[in-house]
């Protein structure tokens, strides 16, 4: 696994601090092309995981779904073609925008959300198995030091070729190489 993690999200819906459209244009084609599978990200405060993304250009926004959109996915396989972003922030924080969690603009979070939360605080949980070959997301979340915590989302990401048969699984055609023998990247 190659998770790059850094503070500011190219995915964000939040009002304190929205997508930053030049980090998805650059760094989006350069995670395709090295197979990177997942990216961590905070900066604003709530949380969003996308659906898997490739990079397009020719999109005003720069990216493309990989696969169709379905609600509730609990697992990806070595299938799965894009890239998985989760922003997840802060621990404690609350907006210096504000002083409360970064709502979404709108009704909901982007288009480009497969789950969404903006009412916590978010703790984010990455188990890797044994033998490297999966991972176990949970992200929790928190109203406040009085408040119970709650399953915002979870979700696994396995190198197998499924999801060891369970009903919740998804599984596309992986682009990746496909997309690494179309660019080259120049640094």
């Amino acid at each position: 696994w190659t998770i790059p993690y850094f503070h500011v999200s190219p995915f964000a819906n939040g009002h304190s601090h929205p997508s930053n459209m030049n980090l998805r244009q650059e760094l989006l084609e350069m995670f395709t092309s090295h197979g990177v599978r997942l990216v961590l990200n905070a900066h604003d405060q709530n949380y969003e995981r996308t659906y898997p993304v490739l990079p397009n250009d020719s999109l005003k926004e720069h990216y493309q779904f990989a696969m169709e959109k379905q609600d509730n996915i609990k697992c990806y396989d070595e299938n799965t073609a894009g890239t998985i972003f989760i922003k997840a922030s802060p621990g404690g924080k609350l907006s210096n925008h504000g002083g409360s969690f970064s709502r979404f603009r709108g009704n909901h979070p982007g288009a480009y959300t497969a789950v969404g939360d903006d009412r916590h605080h978010h703790i984010l949980n990455v188990k890797v198995s044994k033998d490297g070959n999966e991972l176990s997301i949970k992200c929790i979340g928190v109203k406040d030091s009085n408040a119970k915590e709650i399953v915002v989302d979870s979700f696994r990401y396995t190198l197998s070729e499924n999801c060891s048969g369970r009903s919740e699984t998804h599984s596309s055609k992986r682009k990746m190489e496909v997309l690494k023998k179309q660019r080259v990247l120049q640094y």
